[in-house]
């Protein structure tokens, strides 16, 4: 055949059967559905289909009827995940046959292929009237085949119509069980487990007796007390493993939730197989189905089926019980072995006791009924009329009134419930100075008319508090970083993330934004005590702005400073703004009219805060050369420390109102009071985490 030219990956033809890559000079399909389809047709290659001139592009050409091995293939009549059935001519003996061949042909792994002889070979040994019959096994043109009866009947599941839905006779689905679990009961005798037992696998003949066929995924059985009985039936090419960790058992809506988890499985794994399959006789549906095949096998492992009675109501009870028995999730609870699973089968079918369950008094008269059909309808319409007579009226009346208290007392509870879920959360509201959510909460419990009050001395103390108008809260704060009063003391500023907000603490408490950044979280801000409408603020990347706080616009971006800002000061006539750098360990000064950094210096330390202080407006800060002494800063940026009688950092630093005193706390637990002009330290105090100074020094 000619060379196609080359497609992109993105236009690579598709099997139109598989859904596979196909190769482009194959037409629309795969290699292995091509080798398929030409098993049906005569081609000088055969492992390719001629693409004839006259034909239109694309499609194949339809050739003489191929042979393989003596056989004549006359028509595809079964295809599997492992091999492909074909209704053959067996030509020296005139014979119909069924032909199987493994699927993919020469392009099948040699897993698949080990597995397609491992299956004939095995039911080759099972010699039963029950299981479909194996004549020859060979191979042609390197690839297996096996031949076997061919059974002229449909499969139970074709017989089931399943679309529509049309279930078997009980009856007849009991006894076709019966028969199809004593041909199993032979293969488990044999050593041998199915493991994929299901409607489309079992075959009705010309007689009505069914067949077992497709043993694909059988395994073999492995036991130490009968190692010659069990192992020596199966061939020694029968590789157990090939059925287990990395291959899907069975089919979604009949695999035991044991193949489903882990792959294991045993004799009771094929008694649910047969479960399965009495389920989909009775119900005309497995006992699991979802819209994918995922949702079935998940289905199978955490849901019960729905009980047959439900969906077949003519199912009887004992046939139910026998069916929902073999589909225990849990094996143990299934039948001990095939064989007891049939005479049970048989014991139904007789009318005897079944061993699913024991037959208690109920169950005796139930049987009786049975065999007394009118004499027990007469009784049980005479019982009916006595209990009428007798309970029906009281004991619907009583039922109707415990009905009413019940919902009574269920409401007064769910009432009573809401009542005290409601104030608990007041309570907690109030605690986090959320009065009006907390006012709301309670409002919703005052009665409305005709409706019971369930207040008592805990709402009306709650309300009491709620109404105090002394406490203010930030409730649109999410999260507090930094909080300082106005120049004026009227308002208090916090800022919370991209936000700045004030709340109104002389008026009614009311809460508005000042101003908001969306580029950067707010870490630390400072009024400006000179320009009432300027604001400083420190980012968490280490610049400042300077904002308007009439237009809320920032007016420039001070950079020069990397990391968190532990300190931000104006000065008293509001010309320079400090700022200290506790990630790159600097102290940055800065002219606000000119918008340009007058000097940066590194400190020894992170320095933790930074003042303006006196009349000549020098800056003290934090970060001495002994870690724990203070800085004086004159304009030129010279520093000149405070004597070291801090053993930790400085951290707080707090000038009293005259100018003169200075109070420096120090992460070592002590805060000193220093006489500033002198620089000499007046008190040591125990305790840090900040200081004030009386307003009256």
């Amino acid at each position: 055949m000619e060379r196609m030219p080359r497609q992109s990956p993105a236009a690579a033809p598709v099997c139109s059967r598989c859904g596979f890559p196909a190769a482009s000079a194959l037409g629309q399909l795969c290699p292995r559905c091509l080798w398929t389809s030409s098993l049906l047709h005569q081609d000088p290659d055969p492992f390719l289909v001629s693409i004839h001139p006259a034909a239109p592009e694309g499609q194949p050409v339809c050739l003489p009827a191929r042979l393989i091995a003596g056989y004549e293939l006359l028509q595809e009549i079964a295809r599997g995940g492992m091999g492909v059935v074909y209704r053959a001519r067996h030509i020296s003996l005139n014979r119909i046959v069924a032909l199987k061949v493994l699927a993919g042909g020469p392009f099948a792994s040699p897993e698949f292929s080990q597995r397609f002889r491992a299956e004939a070979e095995t039911v080759a040994r099972l010699k039963h009237p029950n299981i479909v019959t194996i004549h020859e096994v060979g191979e042609a043109e390197g690839v297996p085949y096996f031949t076997m009866d061919f059974v002229e009947g449909p499969n139970l599941a074709e017989r089931a119509r399943l679309h529509p839905f049309e279930p078997f006779d009980p009856y007849q689905a009991a006894a076709c069980l019966e028969t199809v679990a004593r041909a199993v009961s032979y293969a488990h005798s044999q050593g041998v487990l199915h493991r994929d037992l299901k409607p489309t696998n079992i075959l009705l003949d010309l007689f009505g007796q069914p067949q077992i066929t497709d043993f694909g995924l059988a395994k073999r059985l492995e036991s130490s007390a009968q190692p010659s009985t069990l192992n020596s039936q199966l061939p020694t090419s029968f590789n157990p493993q090939l059925t287990l960790t990395g291959h899907a058992l069975g089919s979604p809506g009949y695999a035991a939730p044991e193949q489903i988890r882990s792959g294991q499985s045993d004799p009771k794994t094929d008694i649910y197989g047969l479960g399965a399959t009495l389920y989909h006789l009775l119900t005309g549906r497995p006992p699991f189905t979802g819209a994918t095949p995922i949702e079935t096998l998940r289905a199978a492992q955490t849901t019960d089926p729905v009980r047959p009675r439900a969906l077949n109501p003519q199912t009887p009870l004992d046939l139910e019980t026998i069916c929902l028995k073999c589909l225990e999730k849990d094996s143990p609870k299934r039948y001990s072995t095939v064989q007891s699973l049939a005479d049970d089968l048989q014991h139904f079918l007789k009318n005897k006791p079944i061993s699913a369950r024991p037959v208690g008094a109920t169950g005796k008269v139930i049987r009786w009924s049975q065999r007394n059909a009118a004499l027990a309808t007469a009784y049980f319409f005479l019982l009916l009329l006595l209990l009428i007579i007798l309970l029906g009226s009281p004991l619907a009346a009583y039922r109707i009134n415990q009905s009413r208290k019940a919902e009574a007392n269920a409401r007064v509870r769910a009432e009573t419930q809401s009542y005290i879920s409601d104030l608990g959360l007041a309570q907690r509201l109030w605690d986090e100075g959320d009065l009006h959510r907390a006012r709301v909460m309670l409002q919703a419990q005052m009665p409305a008319q005709g409706k019971p009050d369930l207040r008592g001395f805990e709402w009306r103390y709650l309300w009491n508090l709620c109404r105090d108008e002394s406490r203010r809260s930030f409730t649109a704060s999410n999260g507090i970083n930094y909080f300082a009063w106005t120049r004026d003391w009227k308002n208090l500023a916090v800022s919370s993330s991209h936000t700045i907000s004030l709340l109104s603490w002389q008026s009614d408490g009311r809460e508005t934004e000042l101003i908001s950044d969306p580029d950067e979280n707010i870490s630390m801000f400072e009024f400006c005590p000179v320009l009432t409408n300027l604001l400083a603020t420190a980012c968490e990347s280490g610049d400042l702005k300077l904002w308007d706080l009439e237009t809320k616009k920032p007016l420039s971006r001070l950079s020069g400073l990397n990391g968190i800002i532990s300190g931000l000061a104006f000065s008293a006539d509001g010309r320079y703004l400090a700022a200290a750098g506790q990630t790159d360990r600097k102290i940055g000064l800065w002219d606000v009219v000119q918008r340009t950094n007058v000097w940066f210096r590194e400190t020894a330390v992170p320095p933790q805060a930074v003042i303006f202080a006196g009349q000549e407006q020098f800056l003290i800060s934090g970060g001495g050369p002994d870690a724990g002494n203070a800085l004086i800063w004159d304009s030129d940026g010279n520093a000149t420390p405070f004597p070291a009688e801090h053993k930790g950092w400085v951290e707080r630093l707090v000038l009293a109102p005259n100018g003169k005193l200075l109070a420096t706390s120090s992460t070592d637990g002590t805060t000193i009071i220093w006489d500033l002009p002198t620089r000499v330290s007046l008190r040591r105090l125990r305790g840090s985490g900040g200081a004030a100074f009386s307003p009256f020094l």
